[in-house]
């Protein structure tokens, strides 16, 4: 069902464009474990990480080859230079310390391996969330609902990611601009409060919750959510204006 919402529509599309497979790919901030299902034909083994251990078991199936395991960002349970692969998709806007986990994150891959990473975009459209963008022009504040929903501690700028990644050992070879003003204008509120009904845990403090199979999206609204996704991409194709950022990186040799 998050399918429905063009942001995660999106985020998902181009995370199968830029991850074109390997053998060990490792989904920091995995949650329920989505990213591990979405990849897991492109890989020999997948491992997902998340802190909060319910919503990890939250589905009742999982592919042979993903493995999903509670731990840190800060301290990540995996051996140095293992991965191939690491994605890290919009977690480091709910951390106290993003450095850490991207040291984390540049320590288990492998040179010549990648990073996929994305986060909010500080230069968000005023029609996905005209609230806070107001207030943080008038008022350098901001109110935690819309883009600041759910714990963000933090919004990026691209450069500020790309330096991020670059200090420590990645070359950034793409950024991608993801969702803008139609899209953002469709969605508005809307992705804040679907999460309440597609999350096990919406204050990502977790629970026990039931074991349960992921419940589809209807056909005719997810082929809506494409076109819209689609329509937005065409005729903003190239603004710096955006809801969410994605970075693919490269880790260099030091």
């Amino acid at each position: 069902m998050k399918l429905l919402a063009p942001t995660f529509f999106a985020r998902q599309k181009n995370l199968l464009e830029v991850a074109d497979g390997g053998r060990v790919l490792v989904d920091v901030g995995a949650g329920a474990g989505e990213n591990c299902r979405l990849l897991s034909k492109r890989f020999q083994r997948v491992v997902g990480i998340d802190y909060n251990r319910w919503e990890l078991g939250v589905y009742a199936d999982s592919p042979a080859n993903v493995l999903l395991v509670n731990g840190d960002a800060s301290r990540l349970p995996v051996a140095d230079k293992a991965a191939d692969w690491v994605t890290c998709l919009e977690v480091l806007e709910h951390l106290p310390d993003d450095e850490a986990a991207v040291r984390e994150i540049a320590r288990i891959t492998k040179a010549g391996g990648f990073a996929v990473v994305s986060v909010p975009d500080a230069r968000y459209p005023l029609l996905f969330d005209p609230i806070n963008w107001f207030l943080e022009r008038l008022f350098a504040r901001h109110v935690g609902i819309g883009i600041w929903g759910f714990g963000h501690v933090r919004l990026y700028r691209a450069e500020e990611l790309q330096a991020l990644l670059e200090r420590h050992g990645f070359r950034v070879r793409e950024t991608r601009h993801l969702t803008h003003w139609l899209a953002g204008g469709i969605e508005g509120y809307w992705s804040t409060l679907l999460q309440r009904f597609v999350k096990v845990d919406a204050k990502n403090l977790g629970r026990k919750g039931k074991r349960i199979k992921p419940l589809n999206a209807p056909k005719p609204l997810l082929a809506l959510t494409a076109f819209v996704c689609w329509l937005d991409d065409l005729l903003f194709r190239g603004s710096k204006t955006s809801i969410g950022l994605m970075v693919l990186a490269e880790k260099v040799q030091r």
